[in-house]
This record gives C-alpha cells, sequence and structure tokens, in this order.
C-alpha cells in the first residue's frame, strides 16, 4: 500500500479535479490524503477522502482583483508567493503526520512545491488548467489565440512565446528564486523550468480547452477532465434557475475570488464554440 498526500491551493477548481484520481487510488487499496481550502473539508469527507485545510493564514492571502498586464501579473504572483511560508511548513508537517510516500502539489502552491522537491520523495505537479508549455502548433499561453497553421503561424508563436516567458520571467522569477535560495534550492533560468523539476506533471484538461499536443516532454501527462462535485448538501437551491426561458450559464473567472464584483444573475443565449476547428 502506497500512501498519497495531495495538497492543492485554496481554491475548488484547484482541488475537485483531484478527487476522482484519489478515490481511484483509493479502490485500489491505496491510502490517500488531500490538504486543501478548509472550507472544503465537509464536503470531501462526506465523499470517503481523508482531507484537512491548510493552514488557515494561506487562504486569508487573496490574489485580488485580476488586472490585465504586466502590473497585473506582478501584483498576482507577489500574492501567491507571500503564500509559500506558509504552504511550506504547512506540507512539511502534513508528510510527517501522514507518512506520505508520494507527493501532489498544486502548480500555484509555490511553498508547497518547494517543500516536495526537497522531501525527495516522488512528486507530481497537478496542473487543473491550460498547460503552459511551449509544443509544436502551441500558441503562445495567456493570450487565448487559437493554432495558427504556416510558416507564419511558427513565427507568430515562436516571437510570443519568447514575450510570454519573458513577462512571467519578471513577474515570478525573482521572488521564486528567492524562496529557493532560502530552500537550499537552485534558482531557476526560465519559469518553465519548474515543470521539468517534478517526477510528473499532471495535466487535468483536455479538449476542447487544451490544445491539441504532439510533443510533451516525458514527464508531462493530459489526463483529460476529471469533473466532481461534492455531495448535495443544505443549500437552498436558487429561485432563477426554474425561471422559464434559455438555459443558465456560469461564467466567471476562477474558483478563487479575482476582484469579480458583479454577480447579478443575467441571462445569456447559449454558444458554443471549439477554436480547433
Amino acid at each position: 500500500m502506497t500512501t498519497f498526500l495531495a495538497y492543492t491551493s485554496p481554491a475548488a477548481g484547484h482541488a475537485f479535479p483531484l478527487v476522482p484520481g484519489l478515490l481511484e487510488l483509493q479502490d485500489r487499496v491505496h491510502e490517500i490524503h488531500m490538504r486543501t481550502d478548509p472550507s472544503l473539508v465537509a464536503g470531501l469527507r462526506r465523499a470517503g477522502v481523508r482531507a484537512a485545510g491548510v493552514d488557515p493564514r494561506i487562504k486569508e492571502i487573496r490574489p485580488g482583483a485580476h488586472r490585465p498586464g504586466p502590473d497585473g501579473l506582478r501584483s498576482a504572483y507577489r500574492a501567491l508567493l507571500a503564500r509559500a511560508p506558509f504552504e511550506r511548513p504547512d506540507l512539511e508537517a502534513a508528510v510527517a503526520e501522514t507518512g506520505a510516500d508520494v507527493l501532489l502539489t498544486d502548480v500555484l502552491a509555490y511553498g508547497a512545491g518547494l517543500a516536495a522537491e526537497a522531501t525527495g520523495l516522488p512528486w507530481a505537479l497537478t496542473v487543473p488548467s491550460l498547460l503552459p508549455l511551449p509544443g509544436k502548433g502551441i500558441p503562445p499561453y495567456g493570450l487565448g489565440l487559437p493554432p495558427a497553421r504556416g510558416p507564419i503561424g511558427a513565427v507568430r508563436d515562436r516571437l510570443g512565446w519568447r514575450l510570454v516567458e519573458r513577462a512571467y520571467s519578471k513577474a515570478l522569477l525573482p521572488g521564486l528564486n528567492d524562496l529557493r535560495r532560502q530552500a537550499g534550492l537552485p534558482e531557476l533560468a526560465s519559469p518553465l523550468d519548474q515543470f521539468g523539476l517534478p517526477s510528473l506533471v499532471l495535466g487535468l484538461s483536455g479538449p476542447p480547452l487544451e490544445y491539441p499536443r504532439t510533443d510533451l516532454p516525458p514527464n508531462v501527462s493530459v489526463v483529460g477532465a476529471c469533473p466532481w462535485h461534492p455531495p448535495p448538501s443544505s443549500l437552498e437551491r436558487p429561485p432563477c434557475l426554474d425561471e422559464e426561458g434559455d438555459p443558465w450559464v456560469l461564467v466567471t473567472c476562477s474558483t478563487d475570488y479575482q476582484g469579480e464584483s458583479d454577480s447579478r444573475p443575467r441571462r445569456w443565449r447559449p454558444f458554443v464554440t471549439n477554436p480547433f476547428e
């Protein structure tokens, strides 16, 4: 029997996609544990997951309102890296408590990733959204561009990835490398280097959201979407869901707060498109 410990940032969208895989491991007579948002623990336990909350001080540090551009990127990473001094000892304590043999850490839980790397245990990095990795025919990350074909498309992608990598390097690496020095770990030359560190990178997305990939690194696996929702609770059903008319569509930036202040329901006509067609 192997003991698995999954550690996520405090957001449902980073915890829930792990649950189907963890429950499958449990069905195969392995022991599973999860550390995540304290508000999610009760629902996870009802589903059979041995869950506990992360240090509550982590959730108190909010990424804040999302702002486009370099300033917004730097602000977001400052908040995420500010969680690291609490995440690192929190994961270390969880490893000691559970006797974990294998670790899974969320891509945005940088302190947990540092702690996992330092343990020397087998370690997987979990990515619940699009993989921020270049590849053949893959548009630059974060711009929402469709794949481009031909020589012009290849030039667009090559130049675009250079610009994106430079922007993320300026926003992330100074703070992250400072944390790595404190942990006695070597500095990174590029934000892309972090995906070569773990034994495995699990991409928890897939078509049509994820781009079609043909040349992923050998330690990266796209396992596809893993939808899961906690068992029903006593939450009251919103009356608007029973109104007549077109189906409701929930549109949100994230399961973590990103400055969405106007939560009034609006009517939207169904619209679905596949950017890869």
